[in-house]
């Protein structure tokens, strides 16, 4: 399986960098990072040259002329990873997510071990230690879409949920090629520093 990441961008310059550093750290690496730069004015460009990150070959770094939103930014990554013929699996996340070295390998792993499943993602860490919930949810209403967190017990094991953010999912290039990428008008922020698979 070769993936590709998506990190949306935003005026997190140091954020950023950890992030990229914790994708190029990773067991299992990325083939492919997608940095999407939602037209950041703070330095970022500059901030990852000087970092030797936009010299990685594997590092695919989009300057955007206007900020386009989160969704927008997902939106974007999503239609090149998907013109990709190399990339059969994509994650996103934001510049805040900073991954255990070992995430993607567990995913893999039990992806392989779980072919038929083809949207995975970890828990969400913030940077205390604390699960943040509200990352994972169930519908409770499919008419109004109104939902709730899955319950902290359940994560001891694997689990089945409806509603994700963008934090640290990791699906396969055939569902986007299927359904389509995600709705760019919608603006999505998510607020997190550490993903960890459950």
């Amino acid at each position: 399986m070769q993936y590709g990441a998506i990190v949306v961008t935003f005026n997190r310059k140091q954020l950023l960098i950890e992030s990229i550093t914790a994708l190029l750290n990773q067991t299992v690496p990325p083939a492919k990072i997608i940095i999407i730069d939602n037209h950041s004015t703070d330095g970022t460009k500059a901030e990852l040259q000087t970092a030797d990150i936009l010299a990685n070959p594997s590092v695919d770094y989009r300057y955007l002329t206007k900020n386009i939103g989160g969704a927008g930014g997902f939106a974007r990554g999503m239609q090149i990873a998907a013109a990709d013929p190399n990339l059969d699996w994509v994650s996103m996340s934001d510049d805040d997510a900073i991954f255990e070295p070992d995430y993607f390998e567990k995913l893999i792993a039990y992806q392989q071990n779980h072919p038929n499943r083809q949207i995975l993602t970890g828990s969400v860490y913030i940077e205390d230690g604390r699960l943040q919930a509200d990352q994972r949810n169930r519908f409770t209403n499919w008419s109004t879409f109104q939902a709730q967190a899955v319950p902290e017990s359940e994560y001891r094991g694997n689990f089945e949920f409806d509603q994700y953010t963008f934090c640290g999912v990791f699906m396969s290039v055939a569902v986007i090629k299927q359904v389509g990428v995600a709705d760019a008008g919608y603006w999505m922020t998510v607020s997190t520093r550490y993903g960890r698979p459950s």
